[in-house]
Order: structure tokens, then C-alpha cells, then sequence
């Protein structure tokens, strides 16, 4: 590889669906890049930094729905900035260990407290709110 090592490679593209090698990949990255323009809850972005055994740097777009919940343990970019994505990849890449770690923790611990039940729980009370407002028959 052109910037790689023997040991190692700057970026690893695999091609096609397979649940076990996703599962597999996000116990092993070093930078996880989740890059939505728009979207609801990516999953995916809180999947990574419970999956990963390596202390991976998580690099998430302000438009992913995840962004509120985890910016402050990731690296935010604008979705469309080629550059400060470039730069926030390099970032993660050369981070200093013990940084890595403290985000690393922060977002388990985030994830970990934001778990199904409590959003459930905030689902239920944002209804019964309406509800009591007239808004839901």
C-alpha cells in the first residue's frame, strides 16, 4: 500500500453485506467515520464505540441524528467539508492515547445511560404530555 505498513493500513474498503465482518470491523477501528447528511438516529454511531476494543475516535457528521448525544465525545464535521473531514480523520488518527481513551469512555458511558429504555421512557412521556394538552385523541 502506497501509505500503509506492513502491519497496517490507513483505510480498509470492504465491499458488500455481511453482519459478522460489521460486527467484526467495529471492534477493531481506530477512526469510525459516520458521515450522514440527514438522518434520524444512526445507529451505527453508537453501535461503534460500544463494539470497539481499541479506543476508536468516532468522527460524526452534524447531521446525523446522534450528534446531540454524542458530540461531545466525537470529532464533528459538517457532512459536505471534504477538508475537515480529511483533517478530522488525520486527527483521530494521531490523537494521543490517553485522549482516545477519554472519549472512548465518554461515549460508552453516554450510550450505556441513553439506552432503549430510557428513550422508550422519554417517548411515553412526550405522548402523555400531548395528550394532557389535547393534542393526541
Amino acid at each position: 500500500a502506497r501509505f500503509g505498513t506492513g502491519e497496517w493500513e490507513p483505510i480498509r474498503l470492504l465491499m458488500g453485506e455481511s453482519y459478522p465482518r460489521a460486527v467484526a470491523s467495529m471492534q477493531i477501528y481506530d477512526v469510525l467515520l459516520v458521515n450522514s447528511i440527514a438522518d434520524g438516529m444512526n445507529l451505527v454511531a453508537k453501535e461503534g464505540p460500544i463494539a470497539n476494543r481499541r479506543a476508536g475516535v468516532l468522527v460524526l457528521s452534524e447531521g446525523t441524528g446522534a450528534r446531540e448525544e454524542l458530540e461531545s465525545g466525537a470529532i464533528v464535521i459538517s457532512p459536505c467539508d471534504v477538508h475537515a473531514t480529511a483533517e478530522a480523520l488525520h486527527q483521530g488518527l494521531t490523537m494521543a492515547k490517553d485522549e482516545r481513551q477519554r472519549r472512548a469512555r465518554l461515549l460508552r458511558d453516554v450510550i450505556e445511560k441513553n439506552d432503549i429504555t430510557t428513550w422508550l421512557d422519554n417517548q411515553l412521556d412526550a405522548a402523555a404530555r400531548l395528550k394532557l394538552k389535547g393534542a393526541i385523541v
